[in-house]
Parts: C-alpha cells; structure tokens; sequence
C-alpha cells in the first residue's frame, strides 16, 4: 500500500471520504460502527495497516497533514463517544456486548497509544 492509498484509505475509514457509495466507506472502521452489526475486525487490521504505511509520516515530519489528523482524531472521538461512553449510542442501547466493549477499547487504545508515540518521534511498545 502506498502512502496516498493508506491517506484515502484512512478518509474512508473515518468515514469523511466523499465517496460514501463506495464499498470502502460502508466498509470502513467508523462507519460500521453505525449502525453497529458487530466489530468489524478487518476494518480494524485494514486501519492499523493504514497506519502502520503512515508511521514515518506521523513520527518524522515536523508539520502534519489536516486530513490526516482529522480522520485519526474522528476515529478515535467517535468511536469513544458512539462506542465506549456509557452514554453513547451502542451502550446506552444495549447494542454492544461487554466482550465487544472490552475489545473496542483495546483497538482505539492500540490507535491512540501508536499515533501518540509517534507524534513524540518515539517507537511505541508493543
């Protein structure tokens, strides 16, 4: 995957990408959370490849891409607010079950913890 492929990857993802007829978006990690028909784990493994395209991007560069920090930021600001907050949608519906809980959060810690080390230009522990 090339660099710009994983930035439009990541849009879709975030489900900001314009093209929201496209099986990428309705098949993107934020965007299967709503409405929610369980986790999406190749979502999951196609944004941390994503990201994983984007590392040198995030960890070396001395300014950073707006698009790309806002797919990252809505990732991460959605799927706390609809996913993992008491009140958000999936939980205060019932919708989601502890074992999902449990495994959502461990994916957007991993997505946060990794984009946070790396804006700090240092190698995260696995």
């Amino acid at each position: 995957m090339t660099k710009e492929e994983a930035l439009e990857q990541l849009s879709f993802h975030s489900g900001r990408h314009p093209d929201v007829d496209s099986d990428k978006w309705t098949n993107g990690f934020l965007p299967s959370l709503r409405p929610f028909k369980g986790l999406n784990e190749p979502a999951f493994n196609n944004l941390m490849e994503c990201l994983n395209v984007l590392k040198d991007e995030i960890k070396q560069s001395k300014t950073l891409d707006k698009e790309l920090m806002l797919d990252l930021w809505t990732i991460c600001h959605y799927t706390k607010a609809w996913g993992t907050d008491p009140i958000g949608m999936l939980r205060s519906n019932n919708l989601i079950s502890d074992e999902e809980l449990e495994e959502l959060t461990n994916w957007i810690n991993k997505i946060s913890y990794k984009v946070s080390f790396w804006l700090e230009g240092l190698e995260e522990e696995d």
